[in-house]
């Protein structure tokens, strides 16, 4: 085998190696949910926002989106910054979602028609 042959096989190799990571890593927990935002709220608000985030990391967005909206219903004692991470979630999980189901994943579909369909997420004036 040629030494020249060898050498650009040395450096695609790397390359496409890298491609492939960093389309692994597309989909993942949105930054908002790394954060504590609630680390003070109650126990069950917590495992759903916990929950909601372990879903979305692992691709799945049904499950992602049922927990969000458990955590939404409980809005309403919510400091400001609490209920920004949620939106912002909220918005993530939206996007993430839409993405993966035009990519073909139908439960990804149906999360974000469970999403439309909710009340959650939404402003007053969309509702």
């Amino acid at each position: 085998m040629n030494i020249r042959l060898i050498r650009r096989w040395l450096m695609v190799i790397p390359c496409v190696a890298l491609m492939f990571s960093a389309c692994s890593k597309s989909g993942g927990e949105p930054e908002t949910m790394k954060s504590g935002v609630f680390d003070s709220a109650s126990a069950d608000v917590r495992e759903k926002w916990q929950n909601a985030a372990t879903s979305i990391a692992g691709r799945d967005y049904l499950g992602a989106a049922t927990n969000l909206m458990m955590v939404f219903s409980k809005s309403q004692s919510f400091t400001l910054e609490q209920k920004d991470a949620l939106q912002q979630a909220w918005v993530q999980l939206g996007n993430q979602a839409f993405k993966a189901g035009e990519n073909g994943d139908q439960r990804a579909v149906q999360a974000v028609m469970q999403m439309n369909a909710s009340r959650f997420g939404k402003t007053q004036g969309d509702r």
